[in-house]
């Protein structure tokens, strides 16, 4: 089976975007709650969504290509991490 790097590559920029989204707000959380936290989980649940999308579209099987997006999250995440300092430290925050 051949991957569809058209596919690929936008479910791994579309996980960059999201990942540098989710790193860049809980950054700015001033303490972690629960909506900082459902934010970031819901986002991580966008994979459902391509998936369901992809069953809608009348391709049965989930492609090899979907495990791109989670690579990207984590790409993301980890660039923006790099340039804006590291991570969030709650505990000096009040």
């Amino acid at each position: 089976m051949q991957i569809d790097w058209i596919v690929a590559a936008g479910c791994a920029s579309l996980g960059a975007l999201l990942g540098a989204l989710i790193r860049y707000y809980v950054n700015e959380a001033e303490k972690m709650t629960y909506q900082v936290l459902i934010g970031s989980v819901s986002v991580f649940a966008g994979a459902g969504v391509i998936a369901v999308f992809h069953l809608i579209g009348g391709q049965h099987p989930p492609l090899r290509e979907y495990w791109f997006y989670p690579m990207g999250l984590l790409a993301g995440f980890a660039f923006v991490a790099l340039f804006d300092g590291g991570l969030p430290d709650w505990s000096k925050r009040d």
